[in-house]
């Protein structure tokens, strides 16, 4: 799909003249969009189209800019990536499209509605989006350390899905919080595979579920979906419960093991923090002030890993 994309017209003069001084550029009509940032409507006529390499350039489509990769056709100069691709995404924290410069071996990709904006300007015609909702077959969700993976999969027969919203629910489905609309990377195909990586879940330690909504360009919004993120892993500790009194913890449970570490809130205590440790196959006492442990006053979130494996999450009010 990349390579097509390149056929169809994600070609670029930049930088030609650089490599070949006896050249004549082959100027794109993608290189008419190709402006300086500072580039708006009513200067568009009139404004620069770089064709050297460096600086920062951006494709303008008369309402929206996105950055555009600036080195010169052999990947020197500039940000050392051929011209005819968007701006790297390690560079911009956004993936713009399937015209990204580096794009992972083996990984799935899918062309955006930035790269369908560029096709559109480029003067093909593009098939009209529709009105259908978004909606959410199944989801799954896993909390490691303070990261939480949601892989979420769906449908949108207009395949515009461009935004998300989550919920954070404790274990009885009450909210305690949500997100503002974010932007998502669902590309455009009508079964929708996207994985999600959320960090800070540190700071909401009774959330055990989570809850998510997509949102296409017309703001139709799919139904809510729950997932529950509270498992460990299979074969590995069962915890029951927990407690902190007189600074020591007590953590009960099944499968305790050996080589067992203890994450509170999303934070592993080192051996430094919380040297006194004493584990049985059914119960965990751990010695140590609460700064040591992470413990904060009020709802705490607890897991213990052994021999490598994950326990289930359990929340504990101190």
């Amino acid at each position: 799909m990349h390579e097509l994309g390149h056929v169809l017209g994600f070609e670029s003069a930049v930088g030609q003249l650089e490599v070949n001084q006896d050249c004549i550029p082959g100027v794109t009509v993608w290189d008419l969009f190709r402006l300086r940032p500072v580039a708006n409507i009513t200067s568009f006529p009139t404004a620069e189209r770089p064709l050297k390499s460096g600086g920062v350039q951006v494709f303008f489509n008369g309402t929206d800019q996105w950055q555009l990769s600036t080195g010169k056709p052999d990947k020197t100069g500039g940000d050392e990536e051929q011209p005819s691709h968007w701006k790297d995404d390690s560079e911009v924290g956004l993936r713009i499209g399937v015209m990204d410069p580096t794009l992972e071996a083996g990984r799935r990709q899918a062309a955006t509605l930035r790269d369908l904006s560029a096709l559109d300007i480029m003067g093909y015609a593009l098939k009209p989006i529709g009105n259908a909702p978004p909606s959410i077959s199944h989801m799954n969700a896993d909390l490691n350390g303070d990261i939480l993976t949601l892989n979420i999969f769906g449908s949108d027969l207009d395949g515009d899905v461009v935004k998300a919203k989550l919920s954070l629910l404790d274990q009885k489905d009450h909210e305690l919080g949500s997100t503002a609309p974010f932007d998502i990377d669902a590309g455009i195909p009508s079964n929708i595979v996207v994985t999600l990586d959320t960090a800070g879940l540190g700071q909401s330690p009774a959330a055990l579920h989570v809850g998510l909504i997509l949102i296409d360009t017309h703001d139709n919004e799919s139904k809510e979906v729950i997932a529950d993120f509270s498992g460990g892993d299979t074969g590995g500790p069962k915890l029951s419960n927990a407690n902190y009194k007189s600074g020591m913890l007590v953590i009960k449970g099944k499968r305790l093991g050996s080589d067992l570490q203890v994450e509170v809130n999303g934070f592993v205590a080192t051996s430094s923090a919380a040297p006194n440790v004493n584990v049985s196959k059914k119960r965990v006492t751990v010695e140590a002030p609460p700064q040591n442990l992470n413990l904060r006053t009020g709802a705490n979130r607890i897991r213990v890993i052994a021999n490598g494996l994950r326990s289930n999450l359990i929340v504990m009010n101190n």
